[in-house]
């Protein structure tokens, strides 16, 4: 993951250029309360490594002059041993040099937000409570409120279990019940 912080005029003609390149899977914006939000997917094949990498870029712009971006890159592999051998870091490179040489051409900075600094504000960031209903598990914001899903009242409050990512479908699961709520697998085996 590699994020960025671009300001200057005609950020978001930069972000639509972007695009342009990198979305050949879709390309979404929404708008809310004078902020744009952007998604861009795009996929490429590494033949190298038998490779296909997902890019999914997400851009938050503020304001017509300024803009937060965040760059992931996942893939799978079908070559040899299943490995990737670097194809995902190669298309965020890809995408950083599309973004940088873009951006000087429109008089843009782009400030990198250095890994350590991402971890440093995660790491200061108060934990978000959450509470269960005792009735149905759904995850409540307020501890004393009306669970929106069962109606149940709830009377005093009980903490969220703690969640892990099931090694069977990949998705986040409660591990009080010792399987995953998703897709039934039991927790705690692998495979």
């Amino acid at each position: 993951m590699k994020s960025f912080r671009l300001q200057g005029d005609g950020v978001g003609v930069l972000i639509r250029d972007l695009a342009g390149l990198f979305a050949n899977e879709t390309s979404k914006t929404w708008t809310s309360g004078g902020s744009s939000f952007h998604l861009i997917v795009g996929s490429k094949y590494f033949f190298r490594t038998s490779t296909t990498v997902s890019l999914v870029i997400v851009a938050h712009q503020s304001s017509g002059s300024e803009a937060d971006v965040l760059v992931f890159a996942s893939g799978g592999s079908t070559g040899l041993w299943g490995i990737t051998w670097g194809a995902h870091e190669a298309y965020e490179n890809e995408f950083e040099r599309a973004l940088m040489s873009r951006a000087q051409a429109r008089g843009i900075v782009v400030e990198a937000v250095p890994r350590e600094v991402r971890e440093m504000l995660k790491a200061e960031a108060p934990p978000k409570a959450r509470y269960t209903c005792y009735n149905c598990g759904s995850t409540l914001k307020d501890p004393l409120a009306e669970c929106s899903v069962c109606g149940a009242k709830m009377s005093r409050p009980r903490e969220a279990p703690e969640e892990v990512r099931c090694s069977h479908c990949g998705m986040r699961t409660p591990t009080d019940k010792g399987e995953c709520y998703y897709c039934g697998h039991r927790l705690g085996r692998g495979r």
